[in-house]
């Protein structure tokens, strides 16, 4: 990853600012002195908020920059937000209403596969573009794109790690939604991939429950080595209670979803004992434990001294995702993108250097990063640190 944006200031006003001001270029088109307008769907209530209100304060922090700097050519960027409420249905409906206007050519959201699938139906068809700040990705189609890597890529992390640690048993406990889907998607690809592995059972509780005792003990029956949640934000909490109450002692592995401070936040009391481990992205360790061979190392640095300055608490991958799908829609604008379609072309084309690292999207492949061959484990301190990295 060869990082070209070597001016970025500590507040983040480039590239960041830089690719904010394009929205004046597209958005201004039709004349007019007004705000330049970019949508939003993300989940500020119910059980994912813990996802989408980090991502959500991503695109804000990006925004308010290039406002105190003068606005866009004189009009001020403004976020036309919308709740998902954490349910797919509430998304597409608010989708709807973007799709309904003529001034909003791109919309980000949503934090979650869910509702990312139901946003693309309803935009999609009315040339609308979108960032999906989810890795959950459902079907190419020409104007969604996702700001992480693909979930079929995450053997690259965990096939070196189970064999780290000779872990063969594989249990999956998950939520019968999107983020379920994948995630057994995901447990039965490293099953499909190495004869050793063994899927030894696979249990479902609805999104929002409190209690997942009964779909555990029958997991527990299959002695597995480790266990694996197809879960995210608030859905993970009776997952790492029930382990601990049924005295099930194996790694709980999460997926990039969950790997957000305020999860952390929540499951931090309730560890279990053989800890909650996930792939690495660097943006989420400390300082001292990102190897400085880490090309961005600095961008990663800069990045988060501004996200502390402006909130006051520790940042990670899921809001420098937010961040970095918001600079390649502008970055678009720049240029000269009026539209969805045109703003997708512009994405495709380019190559967009972020927080997360390089994306290069192509007509095929609309998930521009890959990942690294490393684990980082949730701390009892409320902080990420370093558990593996492959060499």
């Amino acid at each position: 990853m060869t990082i070209t944006h070597r001016d970025l200031a500590v507040t983040l006003t480039a590239p960041a600012a830089a690719v904010l001001l394009a929205a004046g270029c597209a958005a201004s088109a039709g004349g007019g002195d007004g705000p330049v307008d970019l949508g939003v769907i993300i989940e500020r209530t119910g059980p994912l908020a813990a996802l989408g209100l980090p991502e959500l304060d991503a695109i804000k922090l990006a925004v308010k920059q290039v406002n105190q700097a003068g606005g866009v050519r004189g009009r001020t960027v403004r976020l036309v937000v919308r709740d998902s409420e954490s349910q797919p249905a509430v998304a597409a409906a608010a989708a709807r209403e973007f799709a309904r206007r003529k001034d909003v050519p791109a919309v980000l959201g949503t934090a979650t596969g869910a509702g990312c699938a139901a946003v693309n139906a309803v935009l999609e068809p009315k040339g609308v573009a979108q960032f999906c700040l989810s890795p959950i990705a459902t079907r190419v189609k020409p104007l969604i794109f996702w700001a992480q890597g693909s979930l079929d890529d995450y053997h690259v992390f965990l096939t070196p790690y189970f064999a780290h640690k000779g872990m063969t048993r594989i249990a999956l406990v998950r939520t019968a939604d999107a983020t379920g889907d994948a995630m057994e998607k995901i447990a039965r690809d490293l099953v499909a991939r190495d004869p050793k592995m063994t899927l030894t059972g696979v249990e479902t509780f609805q999104s929002g429950a409190t209690n997942a005792q009964t779909q555990l003990i029958r997991l527990r029956e299959g002695r597995p080595d480790v266990v694996i949640a197809g879960a995210s934000g608030a859905n993970l909490l009776p997952i790492a209670q029930g382990m601990n109450a049924l005295g099930m002692k194996m790694p709980l592995v999460v997926g990039h979803g969950a790997v957000v401070h305020s999860v952390l936040d929540l499951v931090k009391g309730s560890m279990v004992a053989g800890g909650m481990v996930a792939g690495v992205h660097w943006v989420n360790l400390p300082d001292a434990e990102i190897p400085a061979s880490v090309p961005n190392r600095d961008l990663i640095l800069k990045f988060r001294a501004a996200w502390q300055a402006e909130y006051g608490k520790p940042t990670g991958h899921s809001e420098a995702a937010a961040f970095d799908a918001a600079g390649q829609v502008l970055d678009a604008l720049k240029a000269g993108a009026g539209t969805g379609k045109e703003i997708a072309a512009h994405i495709e084309r380019t190559k967009f250097v972020g927080v997360l690292g390089d994306y290069a999207y192509t007509g095929s492949d609309h998930q521009g990063l890959g990942y690294v061959p490393g684990m980082l484990r949730f701390g009892g301190d409320g902080r990420f640190h370093l558990e593996y990295l492959a060499k």
